[in-house]
């Protein structure tokens, strides 16, 4: 063979074998796609310059390639990416990456590829270098793929620890308390520092009242070697739940035992502020022994008698207690140990008699103050002993607590009216109540109530803290405390606040809400822009479904009839509702009244009549109510008798029964109203006699008790359930206003004959 031709057929080997290079180059990167990051474990076979693209000579390349079949089937995956980056270009150093969890069994060649060179077997996970013109990234030595057309996401997904699932969950819903325990008690097992400290200062911060998990952060920091991050968790958590005595309690024994005088000394200012703050709080026991434990330990008994005569003069549920172990501490203990400063530097007794004296005065003025405080604890002692959950939890009160409450604070309030010394006791009295029912905002708006009127202008930011707390925190997804923060915004001047705050609302919090909508619209127009009032109307008449839109119809026709003086738009609104719920019978009541009241000519308001009892949306039940309604409109307001006869003729059952329905009105104003049709119609007709808009106010309530309970939500940290806030609304009314409160006669006797 000529010299010529072995350069030739060299060169065509050479081509031959570059276009299975790129097939195999395809196959990687395939592979790659699928398995994300890779090892590179080893250097190339065959090496050369990344320049060299170019064969110098037909016999070198001959020689290569030859070099490379040789290596073949010992060095299959490495070859082959050795030859790939002869190719293509050089490829750095070995970079480590962290192995994929699952291992991939499908054969790496699919159908469709191109076959790879001889000699690389496809069965084989082979370790890639990174070509330079790939899409991978390469950061701190490790090769990324990015993943493409969604290629990657099932497999990310089945890679994430349980626990990393957990915390996906809780960032999609913070309000999920059971995930967050699940998640931290999961990474408490496993003692995982920095996932559990993460975990646990986002759980603190969704649910800051938690003093539990306040703690066991603080105990993390302390096992992991961080007393200073110990002491910093427990601030802020005493700073998040001030009025939970267990959080003071675990603050303060953080050095009980300590020696030292600096740490003595530290520790003594903590339990002096601690007593300041929840030493009044009626179980706050556990706090005043370790204080007692504390000055004991360090042997200061005239400290001791001073903590002794604080606790006698706060109504404890131990008070009786303290009050015995007061009695041997004080007759065992020296006279020194029981005298004041001022007391030691003036008494000088002449004989033991006369210390014995003193002695008994003494514990006798401690004695009084006892009896005081005793006297307050049996008038509180109903109220406290039907709390049944003092601490905080996501799931629900009981009613019988929530009644509980508003009794005390009733009574609390009545005591404040008649001596206002004991507002701050009212306080600390709504402050505990806050504790285990943060998440109702009824109880934060009557706080914040109570404090207007009680505080006065004077003391307005008091009111606006309550409302912050509220808003930002405890109740920030329900929009009740919103709507009373703006209207006290309002009064004092801050319309900027008071507009965002409805804004809040309606865009964030529960968008479409009836109450949101009609305050809003209400509050433009008090501050004199009726424009934009119609402009809020407009919006939330546009976005209402047809379950609330009986409501706000009418509130909307009524502004553009009374204010406006526009009767043609707010008959325009009626009508568009009255198309889109066609089956809502107060509805057809506002349409009636609003025509009866612009339109003296019984022909138009018949007209309405005639058209509602026409549609096909309504119940028999609904259809009797308004002919009840229709045939007393008629009576009425007919111009002649024969218009009236063909009414009663087309309603005869519905007439006789109205008539019966007055006689027994008349007759029996004591007997439960009838069930059935029958009392249905008894039921309407009161109603209808009375005022039409009783009937649209009844519906509306109930609607926007579905619609407010829809726009909080379901979970158990919101407050209640549909349910409950349907049926609570219902009952009581919108927000706190009508809270049950029963006849008290604020009086340990009185209240005891009520309650047994």
């Amino acid at each position: 063979m000529m010299e010529g031709e072995d350069d030739g057929n060299v060169l065509k080997l050479y081509e031959e074998m570059k276009l299975k290079m790129a097939a195999m180059e395809k196959m990687i990167q395939r592979k790659r796609k699928r398995d994300g990051v890779q090892k590179v474990t080893g250097a190339s076979a065959v090496t050369a310059s990344a320049n060299s693209t170019e064969p110098t000579t037909a016999e070198s390349k001959a020689a290569e390639l030859k070099a490379a079949e040789t290596t073949g089937a010992e060095t299959s995956a490495e070859s082959g990416a050795s030859i790939v980056a002869k190719l293509e270009v050089e490829t750095p150093a070995t970079i480590p990456t962290k192995p994929a969890k699952r291992q991939r069994k499908e054969d790496d060649n699919i159908s469709g590829d191109v076959m790879p060179a001889s000699g690389v077997e496809t069965n084989q996970t082979a370790a890639i270098p990174a070509p330079s013109n790939s899409s991978s990234g390469q950061i701190n030595g490790q090769v990324k793929v990015e993943p493409q057309d969604g290629e990657e996401k099932a497999s990310e997904q089945q890679e994430l620890t349980e626990e990393e699932k957990l915390w996906e969950k809780v960032q999609a819903d913070p309000a999920d308390f059971d995930t967050w325990v699940s998640l931290a008690s999961s990474l408490e097992q496993k003692d995982d520092y920095s996932f559990l400290r993460k975990v646990l200062r986002a759980l603190l911060k969704e649910f800051p009242l938690c003093y539990g998990y306040w703690t066991k952060l603080a105990e993390l920091e302390k096992r992991h070697g961080h007393p200073q991050l110990q002491l910093q968790t427990c601030g802020e958590g005493v700073r998040a739940a001030r009025h939970c005595h267990e959080m003071w309690t675990y603050y303060c024994c953080i050095d009980i035992d300590a020696k030292d005088d600096e740490l003595v000394a530290e520790t003594r200012r903590r339990f002096e502020e601690a007593a300041e703050v929840v030493g009044n709080d009626f179980q706050a026991h556990t706090f005043w022994n370790k204080f007692l434990e504390f000055e004991t330990l360090h042997e200061d008994y005239k400290r001791v008698a001073r903590i002794y005569l604080r606790i006698l003069a706060t109504p404890l549920a131990l008070l009786d207690e303290y009050y015995k172990k007061y009695q041997e501490f004080a007759s065992s203990r020296p006279l020194d140990d029981l005298l004041t400063e001022e007391e030691s530097k003036t008494f000088d007794p002449k004989s033991v008699e006369e210390s014995e004296k003193f002695r008994k005065e003494i514990m006798g003025r401690h004695e009084q103050l006892y009896l005081r405080a005793k006297k307050v604890k049996d008038a509180v002692d109903l109220f406290e002993n039907r709390v049944t959950r003092a601490y905080f939890h996501v799931k629900e009160v009981d009613v019988s607590d929530i009644a509980n409450w508003h009794a005390y604070l009733d009574y609390n309030e009545k005591w404040v009216s008649q001596s206002p010394d004991r507002t701050a006791g009212a306080m600390k009295v709504y402050e505990r109540c806050l504790v285990a029912c943060a998440n109702y905002p009824e109880f934060w708006i009557r706080y914040a109530n109570f404090l207007a009127k009680t505080r006065g202008k004077d003391y307005e930011n008091e009111t606006r803290a309550v409302f912050e707390r509220a808003t930002k925190i405890f109740t920030k997804r329900q929009p009740e405390a919103f709507l009373e923060y703006a209207i006290f915004e309002e009064t004092t001047g801050n319309v900027k606040h008071a507009r965002e705050l409805y804004e809040i609302v309606l865009s964030k919090i529960a968008p479409g809400l009836v109450e949101g909508v009609v305050n809003l619209a209400n509050f433009e127009r008090r501050q004199g822009s009726l424009e934009n009032a119609a402009r809020v109307y407009e919006e939330g008449l546009r976005a209402s479904p047809k379950e609330t839109i009986s409501f706000l119809a009418g509130r909307a026709a009524n502004f553009h009839w009374r204010v406006r003086g526009d009767i043609k738009q707010a008959q325009e609104i009626l009508e568009d509702a009255v198309s889109q719920a066609p089956g809502d019978i107060s509805l057809w009541f506002q349409y009636i009244t609003f025509t009866a009241s612009t339109n003296t000519a019984f022909e138009e308001t018949k007209k309405i009549y005639e058209r509602a009892l026409s549609t096909d949306s309504s119940t028999s039940e609904d259809k009797m109510i308004l002919a009840a309604h229709y045939l007393e409109f008629a009576s009425n307001n007919a111009s002649n008798a024969e218009e009236l006869w063909k009414i009663k003729e087309r309603f005869p059952n519905v007439s006789n029964l109205l008539v019966f329905t007055k006689r027994r009105i008349q007759a029996e104003d004591s007997t439960p109203a009838a069930t059935g049709s029958e009392g249905k119609l008894v039921q309407a007709t009161q109603s209808a006699s009375a005022s039409t808009t009783a009937v649209s106010s009844s519906t509306a309530t109930a609607v926007n008790a579905s619609a407010a309970s829809s726009a909080t939500g379901t979970n158990a940290q919101m407050g209640y359930t549909q349910q409950q806030a349907a049926s609570y609304y219902q009952q009581y009314g919108y927000g706190y206003q009508a809270y049950p409160q029963g006849q008290y006669n604020y009086s340990n006797q009185g209240w005891a004959q009520q309650t047994q």
